[in-house]
């Protein structure tokens, strides 16, 4: 602590009768002024009298009382001089502001650590609240905890709980909400004391800002009005260095954005729907009427850090209204859909498309839908429709998941039945015909069916003429016993024919 700062501290409490600080220093300790010390600089020696002091060896910085000697005035060093009968006081006050301000220091090198490596605020807000004998708890605008001490020493039960799954109680969301209307463009740089009168809770609350724009809360929350001194300045110093952790989280980033992306991480992880819409409430969240989710991920592993940071810039700047998210090693995307257009816009398809061509990415579109508590099961679909895209061995790099419903569908059954037995009887007579007679009437039949049963086609795409596939469609008639113009029978054997194509690929 520097010396000036010290006698600030020291005139807060203590009457200081005069000093002299000619140079002013960082003081790390008070010791007595003792005969025959070597006096270092960075210590503030402290004389009850100074009968003993010697001019020509006189400490650099001198606490004391009394009368002066002669030619005391004439040294040059920095002094505090205070009332005799507040000496002892005044030491032990200035032995504390020193404890304290190393604390502060060891808390501050702590959070810069935690920074620079990258490892969050967990750590140190559980030394803090050790330290302080309080708990901490950082809140965005939605009521998400993004991070708290522990232990956590509130013992109510409605708090612990709450805690413990990641979120404010609900009665204290809607405390703060009162709190900040009744205050509503009051200016608090500093941290506030308050008390929640329904749990009987004391609080200090200092506002997080990003950009002029209220992102958060930091908290020292205790059933004891009696907060640490250093509570306050420690607050601050939370607050700073979560507007660094929002700041380092991405490019052009609100305090609103960041709200929404933490609200979308915690529905994939899989959140009540109760607890979606008390964040909603409590951020006044807006959604849109209808989305659909892409996820984007690479094809080959670059590393974690790849899609937190290259692969979010360039999506933010290829889609900058859109809410983004990384998450399990994707970048999601969560588009807005206008009304009258049913599905994600074909303009947008071939943006992701030329961005995956070129970054060597995979892309997994969702089906729309209106209600963002679904989320989690669209954010699903998407990362399914990439997955089964590989397992068939589908060329491109952008795919939808309406085109892979039915295989999704068809693999959940196989995980439990033998997907065979649900394809039509006719697909194994055939298989076995042509291997025995080196035919190809199954791989006829297949075509007729992709093609739509349209003959014209299938004659075309099987270079066949038009009398050679009416035979062979006879043939297939004769030993499958199949009506090809009944329509229930022609879905029979679409889907039949799409299990054996996953079949096939999967090796089931």
């Amino acid at each position: 602590m520097l010396l000036k700062k010290l006698e600030e501290k020291l005139r807060e409490t203590a009457c200081v009768l005069s000093s002299q600080i000619i140079r002013d220093r960082e003081i790390y300790d008070l010791l007595p002024m003792a005969e025959g010390t070597v006096y270092r600089d960075d210590v503030l020696y402290a004389a009850q009298s100074l009968e003993q002091l010697q001019l020509t060896s006189a400490p650099a910085n001198l606490l004391w009382c009394g009368d002066p000697i002669d030619d005391f005035d004439t040294l040059s060093i920095n002094w505090i001089r205070v009332q005799p009968e507040e000496f002892s006081a005044v030491v032990s006050r200035a032995k504390q502001a020193l404890l304290d301000s190393h604390t502060l220091q060891s808390l501050r090198f702590r959070i810069l650590e935690n920074l620079l490596h990258g490892t969050g605020l967990g750590g140190i807000l559980n030394e803090m609240g050790d330290t302080l004998d309080t708990s901490i708890v950082i809140m965005d605008m939605s009521g998400k905890i993004l991070a708290n001490s522990t232990p956590f020493k509130i013992r109510d039960a409605l708090w612990q709980e709450s805690v413990s799954r990641g979120f404010c109680p609900p009665f204290f969301i809607e405390h703060i909400r009162d709190v900040r209307q009744s205050h509503e463009g009051e200016e608090e740089p500093d941290p506030v004391y308050r008390y929640c009168a329904d749990r009987h809770i004391c609080y200090l609350s200092h506002r997080i800002y990003l950009n002029t724009e209220l992102c958060g809360y930091a908290f020292m929350i205790q059933e004891s009005p009696d907060f640490h001194p250093l509570c306050g300045e420690v607050l601050l110093m939370v607050g700073d260095a979560v507007l660094e952790l929002v700041r380092s989280g991405g490019r052009n980033r609100s305090a609103g954005g960041h709200m929404y992306r933490n609200l979308l991480s915690d529905i994939f992880n899989g959140i009540s729907s109760a607890q979606i819409q008390d964040r909603i409430q409590a951020g006044e969240m807006r959604f849109p009427a209808r989305m659909c989710i892409a996820s984007v991920q690479p094809r080959y592993f670059r590393g974690d850090s790849y899609v937190r940071e290259a692969l979010t810039t360039k999506l933010s700047v290829l889609f900058p209204k859109t809410l983004l998210v990384p998450y399990h090693g994707a970048a999601v995307l969560m588009f807005a859909l206008e009304e009258q257009v049913p599905e994600l816009p074909e303009e947008t398809v071939q943006q992701l498309e030329t961005l995956c061509r070129q970054e060597h990415l995979v892309c997994g579109i969702s089906n729309p839908f209106t209600k963002v508590n679904s989320a989690r099961h669209y954010y699903e679909q998407s990362i399914r429709a990439m997955e089964l895209a590989g397992i068939l061995e589908e060329k491109g790099d952008v795919f939808r998941y309406r085109d892979f419903s039915f295989f999704d569908l068809v693999d959940h059954e196989a995980a439990e039945r033998k997907l065979g037995f649900y394809c039509h009887p006719a697909l194994a007579i055939l298989r076995e015909y042509d291997s025995e007679n080196g035919t190809e009437l199954y791989d006829l039949l297949k075509t007729y069916t992709a093609t739509g049963f349209n003959q014209n086609q299938t004659a075309s795409e099987m270079f066949l003429h038009r009398n050679t596939l009416s035979y062979r469609k006879q043939k297939i008639i004769s030993l499958t016993n199949l009506d090809l113009e009944d329509r229930e029978t022609q879905f029979l054997l679409q889907c039949s024919f799409r299990i054996s194509q996953y079949l096939e690929k999967t090796r089931r």
